[in-house]
């Protein structure tokens, strides 16, 4: 199994001379295994894979499967410049979350309506097939599974299972929160108690790889970001320790974070594995980064 990185940011793309290493585009990841070609969120990256795939493949036909966490701007941008969409020849099934209200293929066309895009969904000539998730999805002897997790929006992270090796891909994720109410010298203070999400942590148990939304540090999550559907690094390790993950890969990178942050959220991840007595390897996505299983 193949794993590509072409869009690692997050919310918005961030472009320029402090986010050269770790990459400026939007949420898009490549699986390649038993010749089944697979793409897991269409952010601005999936544009530059788009154009990588027609010089792989050149006149030959392109069959494709893009599963969509969730219909955020972020996830979904990419769609409008993913040439590969505008050949005939070319196959793809786009899998996305049930519960949206307009449902996927709705949302997905409405991006490319005039008053946002100047060119239609329908002007996109390949087969384009377009499958709300239902139930476990087998391809080419590969398994993907998915499971529902906390943000703003219908979100699932996805597992894929193939030749006895495990990634999964959890975006846009925030560990559950509760809040508690209590006086303190006369005053109401409420602390707010962060807790893994058990079904989540089931479903990362003893994945190969966890691309994993680490968004921010804990100061900035406590400061303003409580409720806003991602993670911190240190979430992100404590979900891949306690689920015996073998590597961790950070993800989702905060638009304002240049490259020498992540480079020291890296370290003080590493900092927190090695307080907890483990040698998790840990490290964070960068663009075209490319991970072999």
């Amino acid at each position: 199994m193949d794993i590509r990185f072409w869009g690692t940011r997050g919310s918005i793309p961030a472009p320029g001379i402090n986010t050269v290493r770790y990459g400026g585009n939007t949420a898009c990841i490549e699986v390649r295994t038993n010749n089944l070609f697979l793409i897991f969120d269409a952010g601005t990256g999936i544009r530059e894979l788009g154009n990588h795939l027609l010089e792989e493949f050149k006149e030959e036909s392109i069959v494709g499967h893009i599963f969509i966490s969730h219909t955020h701007w972020d996830h979904i941008q990419g769609i409008p410049f993913f040439l590969p969409g505008y050949y005939s020849r070319n196959r793809f099934t786009i899998y996305g979350p049930p519960e949206t209200e307009l449902g996927i293929g709705n949302l997905l066309k409405r991006q490319m309506e005039k008053d946002f895009f100047p060119v239609p969904f329908t002007e996109m000539r390949a087969n384009i097939k377009l499958v709300e998730l239902k139930g476990e999805i087998i391809l080419n002897r590969a398994k993907i599974a998915f499971q529902k997790i906390n943000h703003p929006a219908p979100t699932y992270a996805y597992r894929v299972t193939s030749n006895g090796k495990n990634v999964v891909y959890a975006s846009d994720n925030e560990p559950i929160y509760r809040e508690i109410r209590k006086i303190v010298n006369g005053s109401e203070e409420i602390e707010v108690i962060k807790e893994i999400d058990e079904g989540l942590l089931e479903f990362v148990k003893g994945a190969d790889v966890l691309i994993c939304d680490s968004q921010y540090t804990p100061e900035e999550y406590d400061k303003s970001k409580v409720g806003w559907g991602h993670s911190t690094f240190v979430d992100a390790v404590n979900l891949a320790i306690r689920g015996n993950v073998k590597q961790l890969v950070l993800f989702h990178h905060d638009p304002n974070h240049s490259d020498d942050f992540i480079d020291e959220m890296v370290e003080k991840a590493k900092i927190v594995i090695e307080e907890k007595n483990h040698n998790l390897p840990c490290f964070g996505a960068r663009e075209r980064m490319k991970i072999t299983l």
